[in-house]
C-alpha cells in the first residue's frame, strides 16, 4: 500500500508513528528516490535561545501585535490543506478538476519531504513555548500536547508554495500571482502562530527544490503540457481572471 504525505492529512494534528526512513524511502509521484537526498540537505531547525531563533520570536511577537481578524480566518480556513483552500478562489471552477490532481500530487512529493524533517528535528511549535505576545487566534482550541513537536519545518508552507508553483506553470500569464499565493499560504502559518519564520522558510526551500527536481520528470512536464492545453481549448470558461496583488504581511508596497 502506498503511504503519502496526502494520505497523512488528517493526522497532521497528531504525532506521526512512521519513521523518517520510512517516508524518505516512499514512492512518490513524480520525485525520484535519488533526488530526494538533495531536496532535505542542509536543512536544520535553529537552536533555541539562538540569534535565528530569537529573530524568529521578534518576528511573531511584532506579527501577532498587528494580526487582523480577517487574516485570521483566511489562516483558519487553511488549516485543513485542500487545494479548494489554498487556491479556490482562483482558479475557475470549470478548470479545477483539471488542474487540482497534478498539483495535488506535486504538492505531496513536496510534504513527504517536509515530514522526513519533521520527525528528525521534532522542533516545539511556537504556541508550546509560552512565548509573551504570542497567542492563538479567535476561534482557535489550544490544549496541553495539542500539536505534535513538530514544527520544522512547515508542510503547509511546502506543500502550498509547491502548488503554486505548479499552477503558475500553467497559467503562465497569472505567474506571480499564483506563486504569491503559494508564499501567503505559508504566511499564515505564522498568523496563527503554529510555526516560526525560519519554519516557513525551509518548508518553502523544499518547495522550490522539489519543483526543480521534478520539472526534470518526464510525466510531470508531459502532464504540465496535457493540462495547458485542455486550459488553452477550454476558453475564456478556464481562464484566470485578472488577479488583485494580495499582501501577506499587509504592509503596502512590500512583496516577499
Amino acid at each position: 500500500m502506498k503511504l503519502t504525505a496526502s494520505a497523512l492529512r488528517g493526522f497532521l494534528w497528531l504525532p506521526l508513528a512512521i519513521s523518517s526512513t520510512a517516508l524518505a524511502q516512499d514512492q512518490h509521484f513524480y520525485l525520484k528516490h535519488n533526488q530526494t537526498a538533495g531536496i532535505t540537505a542542509g536543512l536544520t531547525p535553529p537552536g533555541d535561545g539562538s540569534e535565528t531563533d530569537q529573530k524568529d520570536i521578534r518576528e511573531l511577537q511584532q506579527l501577532h501585535a498587528t494580526r487582523t481578524a480577517a487574516q485570521c480566518v483566511r489562516a483558519r480556513a487553511e488549516m485543513n490543506q485542500k487545494f479548494s483552500s489554498f487556491f479556490g478562489d482562483m482558479v475557475p471552477a470549470a478548470a479545477v478538476e483539471i488542474v487540482r490532481p497534478i498539483a495535488e500530487k506535486a504538492g505531496s512529493d513536496a510534504l513527504d519531504m517536509a515530514f522526513v524533517l519533521k520527525r528528525a528535528f521534532k522542533r516545539t511549535r511556537p504556541l508550546d513555548r509560552n512565548l509573551a505576545g504570542v497567542g492563538i487566534c479567535p476561534g482557535m482550541i489550544k490544549g496541553p500536547n495539542a500539536m505534535a513537536p513538530d514544527s520544522f519545518p512547515s508542510g503547509h508552507a511546502a506543500q502550498g508554495y509547491m502548488q503554486g508553483l505548479v499552477l503558475a506553470k500553467i497559467f503562465t500569464k497569472n505567474a506571480t500571482a499564483f506563486s504569491n499565493r503559494g508564499r501567503e499560504i505559508g504566511h499564515s502559518r505564522l498568523v496563527l502562530g503554529v510555526h516560526h519564520p525560519s519554519d516557513v522558510a525551509a518548508g518553502q526551500t523544499i518547495a522550490q527544490r522539489t519543483f526543480d527536481a521534478i520539472s526534470q520528470d518526464r510525466n510531470f512536464v508531459s502532464e504540465i503540457e496535457k493540462v495547458k492545453e485542455q486550459i488553452q481549448a477550454g476558453g475564456k470558461a478556464l481562464k484566470v481572471k485578472k488577479q488583485k496583488q494580495e499582501n501577506p504581511r499587509g504592509k503596502p508596497g512590500r512583496r516577499r
